[in-house]
């Protein structure tokens, strides 16, 4: 869950991998219990609800892939069967189910890589942030953005940011998506 507030500027803070003793204090006791998301950002680590929402994210985004595979793996079948059935095209058929084939498991194969990139980045669980103004754009969706780094955001979100203000966004490093934002005090 994002929470109402934003980033800005370019200066981009790299949170350190947290030793093993804190992950084991964070997960083992009720200190992580009683953090929200963005305590347990700030510490420099995602918490279990924000991972199980990355994870559920990831998925829904590979549906269109997974429908692919599997309607690529029908076209399959249904050459290799035609093959059997209809002698004259047999060849044909055959050459079909081989691109097929070949287009199944290239798409299997980016799936996989895809699933195990994310895993590696969940399970090392950690942090990045950015500071300064945000820059709020529309267009395909609705997106905030500090220096380089952009984010899609929710319309709630994009409604409740103020470009004036400054905000820091913490942000998975390598998917680069948006976890929490917090507006800077005014001093």
């Amino acid at each position: 869950m994002v929470n109402k507030a934003a980033l800005a500027s370019s200066t981009c803070l790299s949170m350190t991998p947290m030793d093993a003793a804190k992950i084991t204090h964070a997960y083992s006791t009720d200190y992580a219990q009683g953090l929200n998301d963005l305590d347990a950002n700030r510490a420099g680590f995602i918490p279990i609800g924000q991972k199980r929402w990355l994870w559920r994210r990831w998925w829904r985004q590979q549906v269109p892939q997974i429908i692919g595979i599997v309607l690529i793996s029908v076209g399959v079948v249904a050459s290799a069967w035609f093959s059997q059935l209809l002698p004259r095209w047999d060849d044909e058929a055959l050459i079909l189910a081989g691109v097929f084939f070949i287009l199944a498991f290239a798409l299997n194969i980016n799936l996989l890589v895809k699933w195990l990139q994310h895993k590696e980045e969940l399970a090392h669980g950690v942090v990045s942030a950015v500071n300064g103004n945000v820059s709020l754009q529309t267009g395909n969706g609705y997106s905030a953005s500090i220096g380089k780094l952009a984010f899609k955001i929710s319309q709630d979100l994009y409604l409740n940011l103020n470009e004036q203000d400054q905000y820091r966004l913490y942000y998975t490093p390598q998917s680069k998506i948006l976890l929490t934002a917090e507006k800077l005090s005014d001093e």
